[in-house]
């Protein structure tokens, strides 16, 4: 509608094939299909400059771009999971995760060693359901409509 904004997020790297990287997300078939939806994926070409991070300033990057379509389906922790998943696949020479920055910002090392072990992206979802139902209903009586 009028004055509707949609968020969207960019990733890159030298060592990026927009195209693979694309495939592999869009190629895992139904059981990451729930991690893209709401999302338009498309790949990219950009040139950082002065990045908060440091890194590649001034180069040119191939990637993928994220652009939240609706934001009522689309799960960020979900797609997060499905990314990084793909990436270590493709780009396990490549990808250079700091464990201590990662497992700080994912609560804990279980993410960071679950993808690297070559768990799937539902696989590794899947083992937050039990404690995420228990969670929702502990919170539900606490919830006021």
């Amino acid at each position: 509608g009028r004055g509707t904004t949609f968020a969207f997020q960019v990733i890159g790297a030298p060592w990026i094939d927009p195209d693979a990287l694309l495939r592999k997300l869009r190629d895992a078939g139904s059981e990451v299909e729930e991690a893209l939806a709401g999302v338009e994926v498309t790949t990219t070409e950009f040139t950082p400059h002065a990045p908060s991070d440091g890194k590649y300033d001034g180069v040119l990057l191939r990637g993928v771009r994220f652009r939240v379509k609706d934001r009522a389906s689309y799960d960020p922790t979900k797609l997060a999971v499905a990314l990084f998943v793909s990436l270590h696949s493709l780009y396990s020479d490549s990808l250079r995760i700091r464990p201590t920055r990662f497992d700080q910002l994912a609560a804990g090392p279980e993410l960071r060693l679950a993808i690297d072990s070559g768990r799937t992206a539902p696989e590794i979802w899947g083992r937050w359901s039990d404690a995420l139902a228990q969670f929702q209903q502990r919170r539900a009586k606490y919830l006021l409509y």
